[in-house]
């Protein structure tokens, strides 16, 4: 029972109710130290709460790029040191090579020392694979003098299958390829790994233009010119517009063939029932196709051993035969430069890769091939102190960098501290009000039915 104003008892209880619920969001506020983790969340917020949750922001993005950075300049750090050690192979390596060049040497002299040098090359081989979180150290593409690989083949004029493999430390890149079987047809093929990437067909890229005048032959044509592309999962290899060589295996052939030669010459085929459409495919000749990412390897093979017979118009076979000649330059493509978190604003800065050539190629077996390898020696040596002076830049410029996010951590961590410990004097001052104010109104409410019922007595 309610003596006096309804309205005002009623009034005083819901204010109550709503500051001992106020009293319990403080409560719950400042037992977690955190002004904004009470059932209410952010209300009453008079911008400390925008401000300290874009300074958290801000934290956890620098901490992230100060683990990004601290991962830099620990993977740049053991580049430096692989370098090191590389220089210290390649300055032995050039010593043996000074020794082998002696003229007072013999074979056996040359053998021990190619052995150790042999051996060094392994050890190049190994550091280039070396990896550090899971990505590699060094690109050996990365070395300022690669550029292109040359590769050349001559035919020794027999009719054998002859091969030519090359392990350039690239898994991608591209051959630019001149093929010239002359007259007679011969058939190359190029390989990525595994992975065909090339096959011309049985091609002849010359043409007789006075057949058969053997001794005054005119041929018109020589090398025809390809593009490969290998490692990308592609196809773009092209064929030059200027090329005038055929391939027996296109599917053309039937027409094309006889607009590359001379009536006097399609006669004589056929007088001595010699068909040049016997390799004839419902393909595309030369034959081209992408290869996927992986392996280092191109191999070159002319006339592969097939289950019938190549050649055109004179068969491959015992006792024949046959000249060719072929230029490729490997053209290979660096590994890509990574991007490292260098602020809470999203800036990056570039980790250029660095690496050396293994040298697999070099030899100190005779005084000549010593000689051609100290050139290299030096090429590379002079690489390693470029390389060495890319990573002396990026350290400082990590460490710089460590040194800014560490102090600029700091202070925006103080600043958080500040706004945060603003916020929970705010909400410690709130809840004392509300507790004078609850205490207040109790005693008030107290006196209230206390009178009431003294005025409740009287009248009974």
């Amino acid at each position: 029972m309610l003596i006096g104003s309804t309205a005002d008892s009623s009034m005083h209880i819901a204010r109550s109710r709503i500051r001992q619920r106020e009293m319990l969001h403080s409560s719950r506020l400042v037992s977690s130290g955190n002004r904004f983790a009470g059932i209410s969340g952010q209300t009453e917020d008079l911008g400390g709460h925008r401000f300290s949750s874009g300074l958290q922001a801000r934290l956890k993005t620098q901490n992230a790029a100060k683990i990004t950075v601290q991962h830099a300049l620990s993977f740049v750090q053991s580049q430096a040191e692989g370098l090191k050690s590389t220089s210290k192979l390649l300055s032995r390596m050039e010593e043996l090579a000074y020794q082998s060049t002696d003229p007072v040497l013999d074979d056996f002299d040359r053998e021990n020392l190619e052995f150790e040098f042999s051996a060094l090359k392994e050890s190049l081989s190994g550091l280039s694979g070396e990896e550090q979180y899971g990505a590699k150290l060094f690109d050996p593409l990365a070395a300022r003098y690669e550029g292109r690989f040359p590769v050349v083949g001559v035919s020794d004029g027999g009719w054998e299958a002859q091969e030519q493999t090359v392990d350039i430390g690239a898994k991608r890149g591209k051959i630019h390829l001149w093929w010239n079987p002359t007259w007679q047809t011969d058939r190359m093929k190029v390989f990525h790994g595994s992975k065909m990437i090339f096959d011309s067909g049985e091609y002849r890229s010359n043409h007789w233009a006075n057949f058969p005048d053997s001794a005054n032959a005119q041929l018109n044509g020589e090398f025809d010119y390809f593009t490969l592309e290998f490692g990308s999962g592609i196809d773009n290899s092209t064929s030059d517009a200027a090329n005038t060589g055929v391939s027996l295996h296109d599917k053309d052939i039937g027409t094309e063939f006889p607009s590359k030669t001379t009536q006097a010459e399609l006669d004589w085929y056929s007088n001595n029932n010699l068909d040049y459409e016997k390799y004839k495919t419902n393909e595309d000749y030369p034959k081209t196709s992408g290869s996927p990412y992986g392996d280092t390897e191109i191999k070159f093979v002319v006339n592969e051993s097939e289950n019938i017979p190549g050649g055109f118009p004179n068969p491959r076979q015992a006792g024949s035969t046959t000249v060719w000649q072929y230029y490729a330059e490997i053209e290979k493509s660096n590994l890509t430069d990574s991007s490292v978190l260098m602020d809470s604003e999203g800036g990056t800065m570039e980790l250029y890769a660095v690496g050396f050539s293994g040298l697999e190629h070099l030899s100190i077996k005779s005084s000549r091939l010593a000689a051609s390898s100290l050139d290299a020696l030096s090429e590379e040596r002079g690489n390693i102190r470029y390389q060495m002076g890319v990573l002396a830049g990026e350290i400082a410029a990590f460490e710089t960098r460590m040194d800014i996010l560490g102090d600029k951590t700091q202070h925006e961590r103080l600043a958080l501290e500040k706004v945060s410990g603003v916020d929970l004097a705010y909400e410690m001052t709130k809840m004392a009000k509300n507790k004078i104010l609850e205490e207040a109104t109790s005693r008030a409410m107290l006196h209230s039915r206390l009178s009431a019922q003294h005025v409740f007595d009287l009248i009974i």
